[in-house]
């Protein structure tokens, strides 16, 4: 590829101190520095049951590929006896131009593989996708599963959306 890669994501290791321009849209959502950053001083702490969202509506095309990457950790007080459970989904779906989904992808992560913030350990992952047809813009999300485990917390950081391919 060509030139600069454009950052599609704004605040996306919430390093301003606050969420915005990501949206909660359940549950409780922080920005912090209490936890263990991946990079930076600040993370974004989602509690159970909860989602956080942003609406990208500018810089997407369609027939792109596009990477999706992030930093996860985990407070280590959830239970890894229940290791089917996913502790977090993250969401990536493209949009057309009224809003309407044309396509989800979903990465899903459980007790297992997400390490423990108290060490300082994340779990980088990278998504990639090809955008269809009549594609403007997207959505990226985080939620915490309902799983009855009340304390557990997520830590995520570093969230970074790019075009991957010129062509």
């Amino acid at each position: 590829m060509s030139g600069k890669l454009t950052e599609l994501i704004e605040n996306g290791g919430f390093e301003a101190g606050v969420l915005a321009p990501w949206t909660v849209v359940a549950g409780t959502v922080v920005a912090t520095s209490a936890a263990r950053a991946h990079s930076g001083d600040f993370v974004a702490s989602i509690g159970p049951n909860a989602i956080l969202r942003q609406v990208i509506r500018r810089g997407l095309t369609d027939e792109k590929v596009y990477r999706l990457s992030g930093a996860l950790s985990d407070n280590g007080s959830g239970s890894i006896d229940i290791p089917e459970n996913p502790t977090t989904l993250v969401r990536f779906q493209f949009i057309n131009e009224d809003g309407d989904i044309l396509e989800t992808f979903t990465k899903k992560f459980n007790r297992l593989t997400i390490p423990e913030n108290t060490e300082g350990n994340y779990r980088v992952f990278n998504l990639l996708a090809k955008s269809p047809d009549k594609t403007v813009g997207a959505i990226v999300s985080i939620e915490t599963a309902a799983d009855g485990l009340q304390n557990n917390t997520i830590f995520a950081d570093d969230f970074s959306l790019i075009q991957e391919n010129d062509n």
